[in-house]
């Protein structure tokens, strides 16, 4: 009987195998009967031959003969269903055979299950032999005692743990291949554990940046799409104010033609440039901004400075100087009708007579006397005197009287004393000592304006030629202009800014065939080159520039008056 390694017996196994060779003989046998396509091999049977006939009648072979034939497909029939039946038993012998692989596989995995149950039995006889030992041990500590029992008793014992030795070295030695081989296998899925570890939180930290992200995202989203729609609305507001200063524009530039009789052609900035007139919508920023300052100086303002919209000009008043944000000396008009005290301002000669008995009365200054003898009050100051001037009026005879400066008057000398003194000191207390006088917001306002007009002019585009010519927006120019009579205001306008009556320009509309210069005839007749460098009035240059050539930079700084004077001795005008 053959024994395994773990000493069970494979008889039941061989007798399984046996009996499965000995089907599969059979059944093989079987299929060498059939033909290629499943039928029966009838080659060796026979019924009759037909081919030789016997010492019989030939109507008894005949009638035979027909026998056989109609037998034929009664045979056929029997063959078909022979062939029908091996079929079948071949199916149920595929289906038996198929059982048997399962009782094979099943055999096969008790017996993995018996190998099993093997090794745990040898993992137990493991602990009986350790067991043995510390027993063995126990006894050597006995037997040392004796030692006549240990000399009798120790061959025994090294006998015995040498067989025990020799058993068991086999078995121990691969219980202790397999122990180290679980725990590589331990350990393999711990750092596979640990790895798988690593990765998930790899994988966490990645879906929660992911998220982060996408919150992030829609957030930028949320924000983007509030700022699409706030520009959509600037760009709304944007539109209708465009359209309002165009319509401000034609309206100033139907002024400034009436004002400068201007050809259509003259362009509406060059205009506004020549008068120092600010664009309306420019004017309307300034009236806002010094309605919207007296309103908060007086108390009166609802919103913030901060506010949006059309309340925003108060705050860019005040990011361009923050002084404003002090209190004004501007109050609410207070009307005074009856005071107890009297003003006058006597004219000089009243003054160069009368001098001795004005002085003995009092000294004040004019526009101080003109602020108190008013009975509308705008200022706090000129309250405040006000009422303490009413208030000394009750018990004493108050008249005020204006002196002239500088005239040796003692008491007018002593006030400018005490006036530079005070002011020389530190002033002690909460400031500032006064309100801003009106006339600080008011002055900051039309600086504003100014700067604005300014560099809407030099950043301009186009306008070539009046942009060389024209310095911009300026009043000492302005009032030179307007101090002509109309003809020769048009004759500077179209010299300046280049739409008057030279052939360039005539060319350019239409009204003229050739641009050349009639005096010269070298170059293009336009606003440059009559006045900077025709050669034919060069001597008109001199005369009235000081220099034979100029540059067009040169022609801003030039009177509105000697420009006239040159161009009418060129006799193009």
């Amino acid at each position: 009987m053959s024994v395994d390694k773990f000493g069970r017996s494979s008889h039941l196994g061989q007798r399984h195998n046996n009996s499965l060779q000995d089907f599969m003989k059979f059944y093989s046998s079987f299929r060498l009967s059939l033909t290629s396509d499943g039928n029966i091999d009838a080659s060796n049977l026979k019924i009759c031959n037909v081919n030789e006939p016997t010492q019989a009648s030939d109507v008894t072979t005949k009638k035979y003969v027909d026998m056989v034939q109609s037998n034929q497909d009664v045979l056929k029939q029997a063959v078909q269903s022979m062939k029908d039946n091996i079929h079948k038993q071949a199916n149920l012998l595929d289906q038996t055979l198929q059982r048997h692989e399962k009782l094979k596989d099943d055999f096969e995995q008790k017996y993995q299950q018996q190998g099993d149950s093997i090794d745990r039995l040898w993992a137990k006889q493991h602990t009986d032999i350790e067991i043995m030992k510390n027993l063995n041990t126990h006894i050597f500590d006995v037997v040392k005692f004796n030692e006549k029992g240990l000399e009798k008793h120790k061959g025994y014992t090294e006998e015995a743990l040498k067989e025990l030795k020799n058993q068991n070295h086999g078995d121990i030695e691969n219980l202790k291949t397999t122990f180290d081989s679980a725990i590589t296998v331990v350990k393999f899925h711990q750092d596979e554990l640990i790895k798988y570890k690593d990765e998930m939180k790899q994988a966490l930290k990645e879906i929660r940046d992911q998220t982060a992200s996408v919150i992030l995202n829609l957030k930028t989203l949320n924000i983007a799409t509030d700022q699409l729609e706030e520009a959509d609305q600037k760009q709304i507001d944007r539109i209708a104010t465009i359209e309002d200063k165009q319509q401000l524009s034609r309206l100033q530039r139907l002024a400034c033609i009436s004002v400068t009789g201007a050809t259509r052609s003259a362009p509406t900035e060059a205009l506004e440039a020549l008068l120092s007139l600010p664009r309306l919508h420019i004017e309307a920023e300034a009236g806002a901004m010094r309605a919207s300052y007296r309103v908060k100086q007086w108390g009166q303002w609802r919103g913030r400075v901060q506010d949006g919209g059309h309340v925003s000009v108060l705050s860019q008043l005040v990011e361009r100087d923050k002084l404003l944000e002090a209190p004004s000396d501007k109050i609410p008009p207070t009307y005074v009708f009856k005071k107890n005290f009297t003003v006058e301002i006597p004219s000089r000669e009243v003054w160069n007579r009368d001098s001795d008995a004005l002085v003995s009365q009092g000294l004040v200054c004019q526009a101080a006397l003109h602020a108190l003898k008013s009975p509308r009050i705008t200022s706090q100051v000129v309250l405040e005197c006000t009422n303490s001037l009413a208030e000394l009026g009750q018990r004493n005879k108050v008249r005020l009287v204006w002196v002239p400066g500088h005239c040796g008057v003692t008491g007018n000398e002593e006030a400018d004393a005490l006036a530079r003194k005070g002011s020389s000191d530190t002033f002690t207390g909460p400031e500032p000592a006064v309100g801003l006088p009106y006339s600080y917001p008011q002055g900051s306002i039309d600086n504003r304006t100014r700067e604005k007009c300014q560099v809407d002019w030099s950043r301009g585009i186009g306008l070539r030629q009046a942009r060389l010519l024209i310095k911009g927006p300026g009043a000492a120019a302005t009032r030179s202009l307007v101090n002509l009579n109309r003809a020769n205001i048009k004759i500077i306008t179209g010299l300046l800014t280049g739409h008057g009556r030279l052939n360039k320009h005539l060319n350019t509309i239409g009204l003229s065939p050739d641009s050349r210069c009639k005096l010269c005839g070298t170059s293009d007749e336009d606003s440059v080159h009559v006045l900077c460098d025709c050669p034919r009035v060069i001597v008109n240059r001199h005369k009235h520039f000081g220099a034979g050539y100029l540059a067009p930079e040169d022609i801003r700084e030039i009177p509105v008056d000697k420009v006239l004077a040159f161009a009418r001795s060129t006799g193009l005008f």
